[in-house]
């Protein structure tokens, strides 16, 4: 089983941190022509994905793994018939996560979403679209202060799109930032937090620390771990007890991969999660 993650900088890499627990093939493609997504036309960005999707699966892919974001527009797209032939192949890791935890153990359904200006006005009817198929559990229903009515909270950070994939998890400024943003949101009767980027996981320490964790939950990576065992399960993909060390990971890149290779602390970093080399290999798609 070849799996793969589509990338346009590194902000889905942090998922190989447990993907190699897992017993199939992993590869990268860095879709570096492309990068940054956020100052890209998403009807555009769409076909994109699709046209690298079908290129995936004509070589090499047997299941990928998008953005959380295209993830929910292509998966709920009914329209366009391109896209509905490359749908099953797409994981749906997010939509296992957003519906397993972050509804699942709210408790309120006061949900703020961490994303940017550009991920605002594209993502709240993808995400309303996932609560019409959501059925309350018994706690929710029995809950006098549950929100049947999805309530957003919302706050507009345009560089952090940058932020995320131009410096290290442990940069000071990163986590400030961070924690000046999630202050609006401290008081306002939140109980839970959405990423809408994986690339939030690198900081779930900062995210969490600076909230009350008894109000407002944030789950973390291993929360995504645990759905795509779930999701696993049901290709034939299972944890593996054998180590996957010394073994190189394939990266294939549609342009300049300069934003990884010349930042030796990030490769050093990628390399000790994957616990291999990295192999980096141009493609034109």
């Amino acid at each position: 089983m070849h799996i793969w993650i589509i990338s346009a900088g590194t902000e889905n890499l942090v998922l190989m941190r447990f993907l190699q627990r897992f017993d199939c093939t992993y590869s990268v493609l860095l879709d570096s022509a492309y990068r940054p997504y956020g100052d890209k036309d998403t009807d555009v960005l769409l076909l994109r994905y699709v046209k690298l999707i079908e290129t995936l699966i004509k070589k090499w892919a047997d299941y990928v793994i998008v953005h959380p974001i295209y993830e929910m527009r292509l998966l709920q797209n009914i329209d366009n018939p391109a896209i509905g032939l490359v749908k099953k192949y797409i994981l749906p890791l997010f939509g296992s996560y957003l519906h397993t935890f972050c509804l699942w153990e709210s408790l309120i359904w006061k949900i703020w979403c961490l994303w940017t200006t550009w991920d605002i006005i594209h993502t709240q009817n993808l995400i309303q679209n996932e609560i019409k198929n959501y059925t309350l559990s018994d706690k929710q229903t029995n809950t006098k202060r549950f929100h049947t009515q999805f309530a957003f909270r919302t706050k507009t950070v345009p560089l952090r799109n940058y932020m995320l994939t131009s410096l290290s998890p442990r940069e000071y400024f990163a986590n400030t930032v961070i924690k000046f943003d999630c202050r609006y949101f401290k008081d306002a009767g939140v109980d839970t937090i959405i990423p809408l980027q994986y690339s939030y996981f690198l900081y779930q320490k900062t995210i969490t620390n600076f909230f009350n964790q008894n109000k407002q939950k944030f789950h973390w990576l291993q929360k995504v771990e645990q759905c795509f065992e779930t999701v696993a399960t049901h290709i034939g993909v299972h944890k593996t007890t054998e180590s996957k060390k010394h073994t190189d990971i394939n990266i294939y890149h549609t342009g300049p991969r300069h934003h990884i290779t010349d930042h030796k602390k990030r490769t050093m970093l990628l390399e000790q999660w994957w616990s291999s080399q990295m192999v980096f290999i141009m493609i034109d798609v």
